[in-house]
């Protein structure tokens, strides 16, 4: 069974796709990441999909990627990894992304949310990156977009520290759209409205207008996420050659 979720609105021309794993904090497996891959190849697709929705069940929103099949850094292909496909898909998606965080977002779950055009979040969501700790570069474009979003010392104190900030911060620093004073559900209902409202929008002006927003940086963002698969294979090297 499929532990992502895909719900239609046709009335409203929202998808809603769920990160339904609470048992495990939401982290993503291969099996998660490919769904997610397919998700948006079938919303690009379907011209009756005018706005995405991403949110998830439980207390965390995504743990980022499940460890505990990966194993320790270093043992698999990382560098082969479909999060890589899945960054490059969410670079180029064309039509609106809302979601909606209600708490941690860790990793891969914070970093995809960089791709989104909205983010709402609740009182409890906060966001990491603690890929130097893990002995890994960073991901999905981060090494770009955080600095450009939310400044170069902020980036700094995520990528490098692994510092975690609080739902406030994240506004303060633009990597949240709008702060929501309520539980998961409130959460939810909030971005669901901003998605209805985008839903009543032409699909071609949506989309036109997102076209225009990411042109300046699209090759950018493209280059940053080629630079972070060749350092993560260079490391993943230096680890091998280390447990040699």
């Amino acid at each position: 069974m499929s532990t992502v979720r895909v719900d239609d609105r046709p009335d409203d021309g929202i998808r809603c796709v769920t990160l339904a794993r609470p048992e495990a904090r939401n982290a993503l497996r291969r099996s998660e990441f490919m769904d997610l891959i397919s998700a948006l190849a079938d919303a690009s697709e379907d011209r009756g999909v005018r706005v995405l929705m991403l949110a998830a069940e439980g207390p965390t929103f995504c743990a980022g990627g499940d460890v505990k099949e990966t194993g320790p850094i270093g043992s698999e292909d990382l560098a082969g990894h479909p999060v890589h496909e899945l960054s490059a898909r969410l670079a180029e998606f064309g039509k609106p992304l809302v979601a909606a965080v209600h708490g941690p977002a860790v990793g891969f779950g914070f970093t995809m949310l960089l791709h989104a055009d909205l983010v709402v979040a609740g009182p409890g969501a906060t966001f990491s990156a603690p890929f130097a700790r893990m002995g890994v570069p960073t991901e999905a474009g981060s090494s770009y977009l955080l600095p450009a979003i939310a400044g170069s010392r902020v980036a700094s104190r995520l990528l490098l520290l692994g510092e975690t900030l609080v739902a406030r911060e994240a506004l303060a620093h633009g990597l949240v759209s709008h702060l929501v004073d309520g539980d998961r559900d409130a959460v939810v209902a909030a971005a669901l409205g901003h998605a209805e409202r985008l839903g009543r929008f032409r699909a071609d002006a949506l989309s036109v207008n997102k076209e225009l927003l990411r042109a300046s940086h699209r090759d950018l963002v493209a280059a940053a996420q080629a630079r972070e698969r060749a350092a993560l294979a260079v490391q993943l090297r230096v680890l091998s050659a280390g447990a040699g």
